[in-house]
């Protein structure tokens, strides 16, 4: 059955389900793992890659695999761990040392970005109509400085943003959250394509580092 998105369609593709096809998926926190199929694709239905590739050749384009296996291989070169994991592994790295003053930003979508579900809970979908923050630990806020509902600037190597703060102690003391999703913030400007950073946070009026 189609979305509702499906009359604008020219074209419908028969995309395996994820039962169906194999391959290896991401999580949040940035473990790879492979997952197998457990029937072959029902008619005419094809895998992801199997599609993309088929219409990049009839466009006249090359998407440089033709096989799952050629797909992974050039997957191997950008992504750590190197290789997918029969079990989940989990891969932690940094690109340049992070002192001990310094905080973890990290961040993730809020719970509901968009579609069906958003339209039938509306206590979720008026959380991303909220206005950017950030969350910081009671004890990280003290000891910087930063109060409860007034504005704090965060810093990384990739960007900064002035921002309410909100002082929770549902976020681990070390590390200060912004969503990723927030209408208002692009919190990749922080990241740098990253989920996590290194960050200081200080008084938005300071005039000095923390």
């Amino acid at each position: 059955e189609l979305g509702p998105l499906g009359p604008f369609a020219d074209a419908a593709l028969p995309a395996a389900a994820s039962m169906e096809k194999d391959g290896h998926l991401s999580d949040w926190e940035g473990r790879a793992q492979w997952i197998r199929p457990i029937r072959p694709p029902a008619g005419l239905s094809r895998p992801d890659w199997e599609i993309f590739a088929t219409l990049a050749l009839a466009m006249g384009g090359d998407l440089g695999f033709e096989t799952l296996d050629g797909l992974r291989q050039e997957m191997a070169g950008l992504l750590d761990p190197r290789e997918p994991a029969e079990r989940s592994t989990a891969w932690v790295d940094t690109d340049r040392p992070q002192w001990l003053d310094d905080l973890t930003l990290f961040t993730y979508p809020l719970l509901v970005d968009e579609g069906r579900l958003s339209e039938r809970a509306s206590e979720l979908k008026a959380a991303l109509e909220e206005e950017p923050f950030l969350e910081v630990h009671p004890d990280d806020a003290a000891k910087r400085k930063v109060v409860d509902g007034e504005l704090a600037r965060v810093r990384t190597d990739a960007g900064e943003a002035v921002l309410p703060v909100r002082v929770t102690e549902h976020v681990a003391q070390g590390a200060v959250f912004v969503p990723f999703n927030q209408p208002g913030l692009a919190a990749n400007t922080l990241l740098s394509g990253r989920f996590t950073a290194a960050a200081t946070v200080e008084p938005a009026d300071a005039g000095g580092g923390a």
